[in-house]
């Protein structure tokens, strides 16, 4: 048996294999989880969270359990805490 020598930065080995795994669905990329529960996130943030389309958004606003719309005059918004845990029951 022979051995091989490899000079790599271990920090760089770890980033390419978590993207590599984020790129490929395996993982939840860290940063999705980093922002604040109580931030407030529009329809089109929360679409995108959940990877859904604008018509499939407002049926599953309809849905028993959906989170509560937060009320701002002419800014809808939703508790980002409490989509991710919808998100994570559904």
């Amino acid at each position: 048996m022979s051995v091989i020598t490899l000079n790599i930065d271990i920090g760089e080995l770890a980033s390419a294999l978590a993207d590599q795994l984020a790129e490929r669905g395996l993982v939840v990329p860290q940063q999705a989880e980093r922002s604040d529960a109580d931030e407030l996130w529009s329809a089109a943030q929360v679409r995108d969270y959940l990877g859904i389309g604008q018509t499939t958004f407002y049926q599953r606003r309809k849905t028993p359990g959906f989170p509560s719309l937060v009320d701002r005059p002419g800014q809808p918004r939703w508790r980002a805490g409490e989509i991710r845990a919808w998100a994570a029951g559904n």
